[in-house]
C-alpha cells in the first residue's frame, strides 16, 4: 500500500523513539491516501502462509484511526497471535461481576469498569486498548459472570461498540430494544426483566502518532434479579442442609467405631465384670447377649 520497508522494519524496534516515528510515518501515509489494492504472499514474506486477497484503508477522522478492509483473506488460527489470559492487565477492581447482586453493587460494579476502561483510553495505545477488550469479554476474569457483563455505546456515533456478553451479535449495531435485555439462561418466551446502571464518560485521548481525540461513549452492565434470587435461596438451602449432612456423617463414622470395638475379642487374660456378666478372652461383646441386655436397659438385643 505504498507504505516504506524502512518505516516498517523500524516499527519493530525496542527503542520506542523509533519505533513511534515509524509509526507516524505509517500512519501519515495510509490516513493522507487512503490506499487500496491486491496482495498476495507466497508463504516467505513476514511468516504469512499462502494467501491473496484485495485490502483498502479508510481514515476515520471521528476516531483518528485507521481501518482495514480486507476481502478474500482467509483469516485462519494460523494467522493469529495467542494470548495469555492469565498474564491480561485486568486492573484491580474493588467488586467483580460475581458480585453484583443489588442494584448498589451494580453501580460500583460499573463505576469501577469505567475507570478501567478510561486508563486503557487515555494510553493512546491500541495493543492496550486491544487487551482490555479480552479482558472485559474473558468469562475468567472479573468483568464478566454468566448474565452479568459490561457494554460499550458510543454516544457519537450512536453504536454499541463493545458487548462483553454477546460480542459476535450486538457488537458495532446501531442500538435499540432488542432480545439482548432479555436473560438468554431463560428458555421461556416471557421478556425478564432486567435491572441495569450505565454512567457517561468524556474521555479526551492523545495518540502515539500525536494526534488528539475526544472519546464520548456510555458504559453500563445489569442483573437479573430473579438469577439472584435464585442463587441465594441456593445458598440458603445448601447452609439450612449442612448441618444435617454433617450429623449424618458423625453419626454414621461413631456407629462404626462402636461395632468394631463390639465385634472384637477381649484381649487375652481379660477378666471383667459388666452388668454382672463375667467376660474373658473367648467372647466378643457383640456374642454376649445377656451383658448387652443389662448394659444397655433392654430386655433383648441382637447383633
Amino acid at each position: 500500500m505504498g507504505v516504506s520497508a524502512d518505516d516498517l522494519a523500524r516499527l519493530g524496534s525496542a527503542d520506542p523513539a523509533v519505533a513511534g516515528q515509524a509509526l507516524d510515518g505509517i500512519f501519515a501515509k495510509l490516513s493522507a491516501e487512503e490506499p487500496d489494492g491486491a496482495f498476495s504472499f507466497d508463504g516467505s514474506q513476514s511468516g504469512i502462509l499462502a494467501a491473496s486477497g484485495h485490502a483498502a484503508v479508510y481514515y476515520s477522522s471521528e476516531s483518528a484511526s485507521l481501518i482495514v478492509l480486507l476481502a478474500g483473506f482467509d483469516l485462519g488460527e494460523v494467522y493469529l497471535v495467542d494470548f495469555d489470559e492469565e498474564n491480561l492487565d485486568y486492573g484491580n477492581p474493588s467488586i467483580q461481576a460475581k458480585a453484583v447482586v443489588d442494584r448498589e453493587s451494580l453501580k460500583m460494579f460499573v463505576m469501577e469498569a469505567a475507570g478501567y476502561i478510561r486508563q486503557a483510553l487515555e494510553t493512546g495505545d491500541p495493543a492496550a486498548q486491544s487487551e482490555a477488550r479480552l479482558a472485559m469479554r474473558n468469562p475468567n476474569g472479573p468483568w464478566k459472570h454468566g448474565s452479568i457483563y459490561l457494554y460499550i455505546y458510543d454516544s457519537v456515533n450512536e453504536q454499541t461498540v463493545f458487548n462483553g456478553g454477546f460480542p459476535d451479535r450486538f457488537a458495532f449495531l446501531n442500538a435499540g430494544i432488542s432480545r439482548d435485555f432479555d436473560n438468554s439462561n431463560d428458555d421461556s418466551d416471557e421478556v425478564v426483566p432486567k435491572v441495569g446502571y450505565a454512567l457517561e464518560l468524556v474521555v479526551p485521548v492523545t495518540r502515539q502518532v500525536g494526534t488528539t481525540t475526544t472519546y464520548e461513549f456510555i458504559v453500563g452492565s445489569g442483573y437479573y434479579p430473579d438469577e439472584v434470587a435464585a442463587a441465594r435461596q441456593r445458598k440458603s438451602m445448601s447452609l439450612k442442609a449442612w448441618p444435617l449432612r454433617f450429623g449424618r456423617t458423625v453419626s454414621q463414622q461413631m456407629v462404626d467405631a462402636l461395632q468394631d470395638r463390639f465385634a472384637a475379642s477381649p484381649q487375652a487374660g481379660l477378666e471383667l465384670t459388666v452388668a454382672g456378666e463375667c467376660l474373658n478372652s473367648t467372647t466378643p461383646l457383640e456374642e454376649n447377649q445377656e451383658a448387652l441386655s443389662k448394659l444397655l436397659g433392654l430386655e433383648t438385643v441382637t447383633s
